[in-house]
């Protein structure tokens, strides 16, 4: 009788790990302590410029009498066994899901209630924009030095800089200054990744540098153009980028923040990729102004995909260019 007990029991314990087998176990109220789940909860779709996760990678620090862990993606009939990796975790690489979002369930010896729930999100990217506007032919240092404290603050960072030519034109800028000034936006570029750019204003100290058919031009006089609009350039393509969260001189940072809650709830996936750009002018970049970025800054990088926290990654505006996937207009 005691062989046949047993025979009985262990029949009991394989009918049941395949019964686990034949549909999900429940899922948890919360999240059992005794298990450590490390896995990310925002996978990127992949788009030309930010590249695809193509797996989900699953480790579980289980209690040492664990046998075997199992893991159902969004209700599966069929589960997947994670194996025991050399440190005693159990571990798994799933592939990625189609966009969208995700649970996965985990339980252990066959048990028909998971030990854990793990929410993710196969997303497109939000891409988040920061330009500078330089319209001025100096940029005082304390300034300067804002624009530090909030790349400081935020060390993924990336500034398109879209530099003055005035800089150089301005008769009233110093040497001193201009080399600063230079030296400063050389700095952003070569540690930082900033890339450079250009931002034009008709001051006449540089539009009478501009020399058209042979001649300087005349600040007071602009030269004729197409009345009819312009002309598209050939095998040209032009990617516009909406400056949907403007300048920090025209938008508080509620209203900054609103664009991008526009742009992205905060928790789920994105179908397609999206842009949210801001921008400050260096020549008036007051503490005032700082700490409107400052915050909206804060609130980006609570979803930075780089900490997992969303689908949102800084990039320079040029970069944009290589984003497949766009949605229509």
């Amino acid at each position: 009788m005691r062989g046949a007990a047993s025979v009985f029991a262990a029949l009991t314990i394989a009918l049941g790990h395949a019964a686990c087998g034949t549909s999900p176990p429940l899922p948890p109220d919360a999240n059992d302590p005794a298990y450590t789940v490390t896995a990310r909860t925002w996978l990127m779709a992949g788009d030309g410029l930010t590249p695809r996760d193509a797996t989900l990678d699953v480790l579980v620090a289980a209690p040492a009498n664990v046998k075997s862990v199992d893991a159902w993606l969004d209700g599966a009939m069929t589960p997947v066994a994670l194996a025991v990796q050399p440190d005693g975790r159990f571990g798994v690489s799933l592939p990625a899901p189609p966009i969208g979002d995700h649970t996965l369930l985990l339980a252990s010896d066959g048990n028909q209630m998971a030990f854990a729930t793990h929410p993710f999100h196969v997303s497109g990217a939000l891409y988040a924009v920061v330009s500078a506007d330089w319209d001025n032919s100096d940029n005082l240092d304390a300034y300067l030095m804002n624009v530090e404290a909030m790349r400081k603050a935020h060390p993924h960072l990336v500034i398109s800089q879209f530099f003055a030519p005035y800089v150089f034109t301005d008769p009233a800028t110093t040497q001193a200054r201009k080399d600063r000034n230079v030296s400063w936006m050389k700095t952003q570029h070569d540690l930082f990744g900033d890339e450079i750019g250009v931002h034009v204003h008709p001051y006449c100290n540089f539009i009478s540098t501009v020399i058209l058919d042979g001649k300087n031009l005349d600040c007071h006089v602009m030269p004729s153009t197409n009345l009819q609009g312009p002309l598209p350039a050939p095998n040209s393509t032009v990617l516009e980028v909406p400056d949907n969260g403007c300048l920090v001189d025209y938008m508080s940072a509620p209203q900054m923040q609103a664009v991008l809650a526009a742009n992205w709830d905060g928790a789920s996936a994105l179908a397609t990729p999206r842009v949210f750009q801001i921008g400050f002018h260096p020549p008036d970049f007051s503490g005032f102004l700082l700490l409107r970025m400052q915050q909206t800054l804060d609130t980006v990088a609570k979803g930075l995909y780089l900490s997992d926290g969303g689908p949102i990654v800084h990039a320079n505006l040029s970069d944009l260019v290589k984003v497949k996937g766009w949605p229509e207009k």
